[in-house]
């Protein structure tokens, strides 16, 4: 048993006992549960020989320690582990740092982050991966849009529930390094609520209504797949749907925090150099971002760090036997952005954000 005395107390060194002695445990870490002031969290890497029992094991982990209430735990199979941080699992690189470790097993050398593995390699791996998902999602979406657009409203419901299930799945991803098993949006949102209790609930199950929004979805996946006439109306259709937008400006937040905090802690970006508007890479993909990034300099005289993380579009098409060439439309542009000021400037950047919308068409 290998103990890293400046995190010990009492407490924790008793519950790591107790743990320890009843399950075959490799190593464990401990976290601060995202900043919370009241819950320790501990993340377990458990012996190869529970994979096919890990849901088995976590509950009667848990009821062990229960006596402790301060004290979370999250469980990981070892290789699984290592594996997954390999693949650019972002919440098990940064978590299992060696300076976190508050046991391994005796005479264990295993690490779960491989010798000379580069921050860099897991953060491009770590961006590939949600570009993935987020193509996952924007189809579902753009699937949403299609059925609704022919009426086909169970179709629809069916898609849009997808698209919170997924984006959902990957917020939990990125938070806890690995997403909860289950079809239901309202143990989702719990689940969220949970690990991300820095903003508002996309659905306030302490609203009637947001309540009753989840029953529904509850109903959407089991009728959808079971039921040939489900049916559901175009309002309740649309109120999911301002649900949908606002867990997908959420999730966009929760993916630019975690990589802003990565960059910072592994990368360095905090030693670039501070560059004003016209000082822009010569790249065409900048050409519409220069006007909105000097009107914000304009706007906004405080010091200000402003922080470019890319640029999406999305473009209609139309093709047919009365066109030569295919018709693109641009419908909707999003610049995502971080900008951090001394003082806070909420209300002011509201206001900036519409002025912006409406000058330059974009988000």
């Amino acid at each position: 048993m290998i103990f890293i005395e400046l995190h010990i107390d009492d407490h924790l060194k008793k519950v790591i006992q107790i743990l320890t002695s009843n399950f075959l445990i490799e190593c464990i870490y401990l976290t601060d549960s995202h900043g919370s002031s009241v819950f320790k969290e501990l993340i377990l890497l458990v012996s190869n020989k529970y994979v096919n029992i890990i849901g088995e094991i976590t509950p009667k982990m848990m009821n062990s320690i229960k006596e402790y209430e301060n004290y979370l735990i999250k469980c990981f199979v070892a290789f699984q582990a290592r594996e997954k941080i390999k693949k650019g699992n972002l919440f098990l690189f940064c978590t299992c740092q060696p300076e976190n470790l508050v046991f391994q097993a005796p005479d264990s050398k295993f690490s779960p982050i491989p010798n000379n593995f580069d921050p860099l390699e897991c953060f491009n791996l770590f961006q590939k991966f949600q570009e993935r998902e987020v193509k996952k999602i924007n189809e579902f979406k753009d699937g949403y849009y299609h059925f609704k657009s022919r009426i086909k409203y169970a179709m629809s419901a069916f898609m849009i529930h997808q698209v919170l299930e997924q984006t959902y799945r990957n917020c939990e991803i990125i938070l806890m390094g690995k997403d909860k098993i289950t079809h239901s949006i309202r143990c989702h949102n719990a689940t969220l609520r949970k690990i991300y209790p820095y903003s508002k609930p996309v659905f306030d199950v302490d609203q009637t209504e947001d309540d009753d929004l989840l029953g529904i979805l509850e109903e959407i996946y089991r009728a959808t797949r079971y039921e040939d006439d489900f049916q559901i109306t175009l309002e309740t259709l649309e109120k999911i749907e301002q649900k949908m937008k606002a867990l997908t400006e959420l999730s966009e937040t929760i993916f630019i925090q975690i990589t802003t905090d990565f960059r910072h802690k592994y990368l360095h970006t905090n030693e670039t150099n501070i560059t004003d508007t016209n000082q822009f890479p010569n790249l065409p993909i900048l050409d519409y971002m220069k006007p909105i990034l000097a009107y914000l300099d304009k706007e906004l005289s405080e010091d200000k760090y402003v922080q470019i993380f890319g640029t999406r579009n999305r473009n209609f098409e139309i093709r047919g036997v009365n066109f030569s060439d295919a018709q693109e439309t641009t419908v909707a542009r999003n610049l995502d952005i971080l900008l951090i000021t001394e003082i806070p400037l909420t209300h002011h950047i509201d206001q900036l954000t519409k002025d912006i919308q409406e000058r330059f068409q974009t988000s």
